[in-house]
């Protein structure tokens, strides 16, 4: 019998239907429910996420939720859920992120967990971490004109990116321009770290310097020198830093140090400070050697005379003492009071002649040095010129008119010499009485432990 093609349809139809409805059923009430992927588009580029991955998103991102892909026909009872965001504004149109935020907070970090619910069933969820760039906030930060406001606002970034190079550096620089030299250090610590860093050692040192720590800059200077034992330049910069901070010992040690490492020609003012060292430490011996080995190479410096003179003379090697005084003396011709101590020295060996130079070229710059015209009249009693002891004697008075021992031993001179009207004229201007008669007239002249106590005694005999 034929059949109207209507009929057919009809017949097609229902088929259909009862396989649609059977595939509904069975996609809604048998197959477990299944997550794909979620498709998005950012800022017009296709993002595809899988369930349990994190975006991260940008503040001013312009995002749309393209498909959500599930096994769920036609995504029925399939719907988002996320705490603080109203995600499924996006399944409807393209918006920036920033309108979606609380209070619209772009420098605040957010991380969304968006869940893919069917019904009240999870099927998975995806991430969104949402935050600023650093770029972001030191543009933020060049454009804050508020010192405190800038430093608060630059630690906060810091703490939401800690990782962040870029930020590290703006914030270590703005504690540096607001002199927060604590603070810099802290920082710079950090960064050095185990794995040290020649250039942020350095610049540690910059800091440590600027706040006045001597500690610190041993300590760094020290790194520096393990970190590079051959740098020269900055092993005497922590020998000088180990000297100011009064560690004469380890100063000196890393002199030596240095010296090994350098060219002969280089070496004077290393053997200097070494010298200088030792004298205030000792061993004197290892000093004498370092001013001697100084004095090779600069024969015209008088300060190394006088070091070794003094340190020999620590050392009880007297003669060696007066040889290098002598030299530089040579070379400092203004030195009166080293050539008063010489003719001082000459005169208890009883090299006269010596003495007699010295003390003449002292009367040749100042006639009326009394020091060392007191000096002279002692060189010329122990040498028996009874004259030019009257003479020096009469140049004394004139600088102490009331000296009573002068003038009694000048008494005493006269006396010897027969000059008796002379000789009681003197004995009259002093309190002390002679014992006559006088006879064999000697005189005793004698500098004390100092030359700023030079004296002189009298003796008759």
């Amino acid at each position: 019998m034929y059949r109207r093609p209507a009929f057919w349809l009809a017949i097609l139809i229902l088929i259909a239907a009862s396989i649609s409805g059977w595939w509904l059923w069975r996609g809604l009430y048998v197959t477990p429910p299944r997550l794909n992927f979620i498709l998005l588009t950012v800022n017009k580029e296709p993002q595809k996420i899988l369930s349990g991955e994190i975006l991260a998103l940008h503040p001013k991102d312009r995002v749309k939720i393209v498909e959500i892909s599930t096994n769920v026909p036609f995504n029925l009872f399939i719907r988002l859920v996320a705490r603080g965001l109203d995600v499924n504004a996006l399944r409807y149109e393209e918006m920036s992120l920033s309108e979606l935020l609380p209070e619209k907070n772009v420098f605040d970090h957010y991380m969304f967990r968006i869940w893919i619910k069917d019904r009240n069933q999870d099927l998975g969820y995806v991430d969104w971490k949402v935050q600023p760039y650093a770029d972001d906030w030191l543009d933020k930060a060049d454009r804050t004109i508020d010192a405190k406001r800038r430093l608060v606002m630059l630690e906060r970034s810091l703490r939401l990116l800690p990782e962040d190079s870029q930020l590290k550096r703006r914030l270590l620089e703005e504690y540096k321009s607001q002199k927060l030299w604590k603070q810099a250090v802290r920082m710079l610590e950090d960064m050095a770290g185990k794995d040290l860093d020649q250039d942020i050692l350095l610049e540690l040192l910059d800091v440590y310097t600027a706040m006045h720590s001597k500690d610190g800059i041993v300590s760094v200077l020290k790194r520096l020198v393990n970190l590079n034992p051959d740098d020269l330049e900055i092993r005497n910069e922590l020998a000088e830093a180990l000297e100011k901070r009064g560690k004469l010992k380890a100063a000196a040690k890393e002199y030596e140090a240095l010296l090994r490492r350098m060219e002969e020609e280089d070496k004077l003012p290393v053997y200097k400070r070494l010298g200088y060292l030792y004298a205030k430490t000792g061993p004197i011996k290892k000093a004498i050697s370092y001013y001697l080995k100084a004095l090779k190479i600069d024969k015209r410096d008088v300060n190394l005379y006088y070091n070794l003179s003094y340190l020999y003379e620590r050392n009880n090697q007297k003669d060696k003492a007066d040889f290098y005084l002598g030299k530089a003396i040579g070379l400092k011709s203004e030195d009166t009071e080293s050539r008063l101590k010489l003719a001082h020295r000459m005169i208890e060996k009883g090299e006269f002649e010596k003495a007699e130079i010295y003390l003449t070229q002292v009367l040749k710059k100042n006639a009326k040095s009394l020091k060392a015209l007191l000096l002279m009249a002692q060189l010329m009693e122990r040498r028996g010129k009874k004259e030019a002891l009257k003479g020096i004697y009469k140049k004394i008075l004139l600088q102490d008119p009331k000296n009573e021992t002068v003038i009694y031993n000048l008494g005493a001179l006269e006396y010897g010499a027969g000059n008796l009207d002379a000789s009681l004229n003197h004995f009259k201007k002093n309190r002390k009485k002679p014992t006559w008669p006088l006879t064999r007239p000697g005189l005793l002249l004698n500098c004390g432990r100092g030359m700023s106590n030079l004296t002189i005694i009298y003796l008759i005999t």
